[in-house]
């Protein structure tokens, strides 16, 4: 069967990448195809190429720990810059490390997101950020979405 992997992601999204993350999120003929209605070349083969693409931020909550749920299940937010959404997937194809690697830096200049594998304890994650190599921790999601909303908003600012 498999066991599911969560993504709780947090962004600001460049401005030149706005319209296509709104195209994208409004696409209603399929969630999966909303990543192939992209201008942006990088997020069109997302759509295409990656079997799960239809997986962020759509996808549903699967046996991640309770904490998550306030975060999930069709509670992904645009504001019309900062971007943040949780979601699970089966990630057999490495989607989370295709997202993390490839569609994060093309679409944010400032990011950070956690990664928790089921079968993990609640708080043992991987911490994604601006591109660096994922590191093992232990923050919980509410420390998470916390801490890193204020402060990304002021390393945005020093940008």
């Amino acid at each position: 069967m498999g066991m599911y992997t969560g993504l709780s992601f947090i962004g600001y999204v460049k401005p030149e990448m706005r319209e296509d993350l709104t195209t994208v999120l409004q696409c209603t003929d399929g969630k999966a195809s909303g990543w192939t209605k992209a201008k942006n070349e990088t997020l069109k083969i997302f759509g295409e190429e990656v079997k799960r693409s239809f997986a962020f931020p759509w996808g549903a909550l699967s046996y991640m720990p309770d904490s998550w749920d306030k975060y999930g299940d069709n509670h992904d937010y645009f504001d019309g810059e900062r971007f943040i959404f949780t979601c699970s997937l089966k990630n057999y194809d490495d989607e989370i490390e295709y997202f993390m690697t490839n569609i994060a830096p093309e679409l944010c200049s400032v990011y950070a997101a956690i990664e928790h594998y089921e079968e993990l304890d609640d708080d043992e994650c991987l911490y994604w950020q601006n591109g660096q190599e994922p590191i093992e921790t232990k923050i919980s999601i509410e420390d998470f979405h916390n801490d890193h909303d204020i402060s990304m908003k002021l390393e945005r600012l020093e940008l």
